[in-house]
């Protein structure tokens, strides 16, 4: 059974509004912005790869080992049932001396400490101008594993608004038209939606400059600049921040990558199901998964986690009744989900030979059926093939196209990605004309998008001409087709 994982610190996620410590800004223009809707705003699908949590127990231990939710909570305990704070929200510099000390923090530790408490209620402002302990640190302090995790859910959430803002605190050069509230949710869900391949540090602080500047007028533009060749990069701060406050790993020495730890995912999670974006949760055990489970984790995963999970998947069934699952769905999937399923088949060797041989009469199945068939057999190259596993052109050709439409995104189609699965799905020494036209008269429904794509976003002209012409011979066979089909209802 997957885990429920609770819906927890949802007051917390979305709450932006002034609280002690945090600067003035325009809450309408957030309220504008919660408007649009995250599932809108990112052009999101309804279901997104599912994830496997840690149960909630686990994940509470790990936000209790958090020194600075450990600091927050000694924050809220100094501050206890009231300081006097001004008009701004700030505590006097005696007053502040004095919690520096109490904490044995420095002033500049202090400052990130009492924006994070003031921006999700470990600390609360009264009507008399005093701060007390606040909700936050109520539920920190009620030891249970759903109040360690909402504290820690609120603590991230103030980490993505405060850092950078903390960050410049006092800093009288700083860009009056910068908002340094408003990039790090947006960040937080870029993080999600990468997960599999994560962010690298240089990716990370572009979606952080975009977030402070896209709005900016010209004259803002060049004080923002001025201002960062100056300070610096302030997404090292936030990175800064969220590693220590365990919201994303330490970069990955081996690809220089950043990516969400669990308790990050949890909460992510909720924003984007609170959204109307489904995200599963699988079963505890990968043995547990479907084979559809296990396809669909693939986009969600490292390779090195996918071979784990699918490996483990294997292990728990028996091989006959592996393979007769993952080809069931390969039959129907897309081809992206074909080519894994299939993948994932063939690393069970001979013990699969018995479901290779009952698909070889399936359309969808049967070019991948004669090449793993051909591969059990043993052949040594040069021998002659059993006549049954002799590939025919429709074969080649729903090979090709399965490939070839992995990389045909109608939003995103990338050039460089176009021409390497071409040459890869290209026959050793082949001509492109033929291989377009064999394309062309073979029966994958995906041809003519495949075509199109490779027609528009192929950077060797001489082949993406030919792929427009090869495209259009295909649509007036299709409509030739077509009409013979309606005079054939006619009569």
């Amino acid at each position: 059974m997957a885990h429920d994982h609770g819906r927890s610190g949802d007051h917390h996620s979305h709450d932006h509004a002034d609280h002690a410590g945090h600067e003035d800004h325009d809450d309408e223009g957030y309220e504008a912005e919660d408007e649009v809707g995250l599932k809108e705003a990112f052009g999101l699908p309804d279901e997104l790869p599912p994830l496997r949590l840690p149960p909630d127990a686990e994940l509470a231990d790990t936000a209790r080992a958090v020194p600075m939710l450990a600091e927050l909570a000694a924050l809220a305990g100094w501050v206890g049932d009231g300081r006097a704070i001004d008009a701004d929200a700030e505590l006097s510099a005696a007053e502040r001396a004095g919690a520096v000390s109490a904490l044995n923090v420095t002033p500049e530790r202090f400052t990130f400490l009492w924006k994070y408490a003031g921006g999700v209620d470990w600390i609360e402002e009264t009507d008399d101008d005093q701060v007390i302990s606040g909700e936050t640190a109520e539920l920190w302090r009620g030891g249970d594993d759903e109040g360690a995790i909402s504290a820690w859910a609120a603590t991230f959430a103030a980490v993505l608004t405060e850092a950078m803002c903390a960050a410049a605190a006092g800093d009288a050069s700083r860009p009056a038209d910068v908002d340094f509230h408003v990039p790090g949710a947006g960040l937080a869900l870029m993080l999600f939606l990468a997960r599999r391949e994560g962010l690298t540090a240089e990716e990370v602080s572009e979606i952080v400059e975009e977030g402070l500047t896209t709005e900016l007028p010209a004259r803002a533009q060049k004080a923002w600049a001025t201002w960062r060749r100056a300070h610096g990069d302030p997404a090292a701060v936030l990175l800064d921040q969220l590693t220590e406050i365990g919201a994303i790993t330490a970069t990955s020495a081996e690809d220089g990558t950043i990516r969400l730890t669990p308790l990050a995912l949890r909460e992510l999670r909720l924003q984007f199901t609170d959204a109307g974006v489904e995200v599963p949760l699988l079963p505890d055990a990968p043995g547990e998964m479907s084979a559809a489970q296990l396809v669909a984790l693939a986009d969600g995963v490292s390779d090195d986690e996918f071979e784990a999970e699918s490996a483990a998947w294997l292990a728990a069934r028996a091989p006959g009744e592996a393979a007769t699952e993952l080809l069931a769905l390969a039959a129907s999937a897309d081809p992206a989900s074909r080519l894994l399923a299939v993948a994932v088949t063939t690393d069970l060797g001979a013990a699969a030979e018995t479901a290779w041989r009952e698909h070889l009469g399936m359309l969808e199945l049967r070019p991948y059926a004669k090449v793993a068939l051909v591969q059990i057999s043993g052949l040594a190259e040069g021998d002659p093939l059993p006549p049954e596993l002799e590939p025919d052109p429709d074969d080649l050709a729903w090979m090709a196209t399965d490939l070839l439409a992995i990389v045909c995104d109608d939003e995103d189609t990338d050039a460089d990605e176009i021409s390497e699965a071409f040459a890869e799905a290209l026959p050793p020494d082949g001509d492109p004309a033929a291989f377009l036209d064999l394309i062309s008269r073979g029966p994958h429904p995906d041809a003519y998008i495949v075509l199109e794509h490779i027609g528009e976003y192929h950077p060797d002209k001489a082949i993406a001409k030919e792929a427009r012409k090869v495209a259009y011979k295909a649509s007036m066979r299709e409509a030739a087709r077509q009409r013979a089909r309606g005079l054939g209802d006619k009569r």
